[in-house]
């Protein structure tokens, strides 16, 4: 269907799990009609309460690419949230192909790139 989240139009699809016993019995996604973007997707658990809220917030685009700056989870069972906040993106990236072999991501960290992402400070600190 269709429907209005925080002024922007949105399409809504629910994807149901066929297993009775898997972690989510369903998800509902909104897509954002002018930029096909998850703008919410909602998690419910296999009694089918309300269980997680995902929110993609404060878009902006980037070499042509739309993309949230801020992104937030609200786990309602738990009464607890996770937000992550981008303060700086870069695009056009060359990311070699062997990271991404299963039996080389256990030594991912390892590669230059992950090491400026995952450790930013610490590569400053040597520069």
């Amino acid at each position: 269907g269709e429907e209005e989240i925080g002024g922007m139009k949105a399409y809504k699809i629910e994807s149901v799990s066929k297993e009775p016993n898997y972690f989510y019995s369903r998800i509902i996604n909104w897509v954002a009609k002018d930029s096909f973007l998850i703008i919410r997707r909602d998690y419910y658990s296999p009694n089918q309460s309300l269980w997680k809220r995902q929110l993609f917030e404060n878009m902006i685009v980037i070499n042509g690419a739309v993309v949230p700056l801020r992104i937030r989870m609200l786990d309602f069972q738990h009464d607890t949230s996770t937000e992550l906040i981008f303060t700086e993106i870069d695009s056009d990236i060359e990311l070699p192909d062997e990271i991404f072999v299963p039996e080389q991501l256990k030594y991912s960290l390892d590669c230059p790139v992950w090491q400026k992402v995952c450790y930013p400070t610490a590569n400053k600190n040597k520069q």
